[in-house]
């Protein structure tokens, strides 16, 4: 079957429609042009998890999907699951804070409640995790709260010593299920950013002080298109 992606309304259309698709197919084939959504490709891996294909050309790239698990060629910058000491990129955890009687996965998640506007924060070179200039940053993480958290954000920033280079968050009420566990994903689109070296920064900003449960934090590289804007760029 054939669907225009512009039939989709926004990304809870998406998701319902995947949530349907999953069931009856195992791939899933993608044309998308450079415009598309940028969460669209960690959604759809949500249900389909490996790119068994991808082709790239100026102005877009086409994916092919499969539930069947492949090797992974995406690269893990970091994981914080709460089971284990978390990586030097992270800021310190506050112990008080670990639940141990709720989790997605493993033993324990991390309560952010209602007085807490800022979580842990996750701070890195971009060179040390980067191995192309085209390519994505992927963030996922699991959530568990009773209450839209429409005013909660998941952030990326980009700092270099000269300011800010880059700042961009997603809505968690964009994938909230009530009083279930959800994932919440943000990407950046490297090859759309002027940088050199800065700071990748990735944390939870809950404007709204809701009172919520996070879980298995990633964060990762996936490949771009390098030619995409091969029309008016330099490849």
């Amino acid at each position: 079957n054939f669907t225009w992606f512009d039939s989709f309304d926004g990304l809870n259309g998406l998701i319902n429609f995947l949530e349907y698709q999953s069931n009856c197919k195992n791939k899933m084939y993608l044309g998308c042009i450079s415009s598309n959504n940028l969460l669209t490709i960690p959604v759809i891996q949500d249900y389909f998890p490996s790119i068994v294909e991808q082709r790239n050309y100026t102005g877009g790239t086409t994916y092919l999907f499969s539930k069947n698990i492949q090797p992974v060629s995406d690269k893990i910058a970091d994981i914080l699951d709460f089971e284990s000491e978390p990586s030097k990129s992270w800021s310190p955890l506050s112990k008080k804070y670990l639940c141990d009687s709720l989790s997605f996965s493993g033993s324990y998640s991390y309560l952010i409640d209602s007085l807490t506007e800022w979580s842990p924060s996750f701070s890195i070179y971009l060179n040390e995790i980067i191995s192309n200039k085209n390519n994505f940053i992927d963030i996922s993480i699991k959530v568990k709260c009773n209450i839209n958290p429409e005013e909660t954000l998941l952030v990326a920033a980009l700092e270099s010593k000269k300011g800010t280079i880059h700042w961009s968050g997603t809505s968690f009420g964009d994938f909230y299920k009530n009083n279930k566990w959800f994932t919440v994903h943000h990407s950046v689109k490297l090859s759309d950013i002027r940088y050199k070296n800065p700071q990748l920064k990735v944390y939870i900003w809950t404007k709204g002080k809701n009172h919520l449960y996070i879980d298995d934090i990633e964060i990762k590289e996936r490949k771009g298109n390098p030619v995409i804007y091969g029309l008016i760029e330099k490849i």
